[in-house]
């Protein structure tokens, strides 16, 4: 049996949802048919622009005022922090 890689940042989706990521999967499956990773894209979007509001030395303006996020190690931390 493999074992799968899993994103960190999809782990702080699962365990804000307490779900592991086998739960969360099948969860979202149901919830978003054709789509089973919208959840966690609405979930991380809101997630960066929380941080954003909050912490806008996570991130730059690049070319054309399109934000991206520079600082990935203190938004992790953040991340993280921000799970109850």
């Amino acid at each position: 049996m493999s074992q799968t890689a899993w994103n960190p940042r999809y782990l702080a989706y699962c365990r804000a949802h307490k779900k592991t990521p086998e739960q969360m999967l099948e969860h979202d499956r149901e919830q978003y048919p054709g789509g089973c990773m919208c959840g966690y894209i609405l979930w991380h979007s809101a997630k960066l622009a929380e941080a954003k509001r909050t912490h806008p030395e996570f991130f730059y303006i690049g070319f054309a005022g399109i934000d991206g996020l520079l600082d990935h190690k203190n938004y992790d931390k953040w991340l993280n922090a921000s799970i109850q």
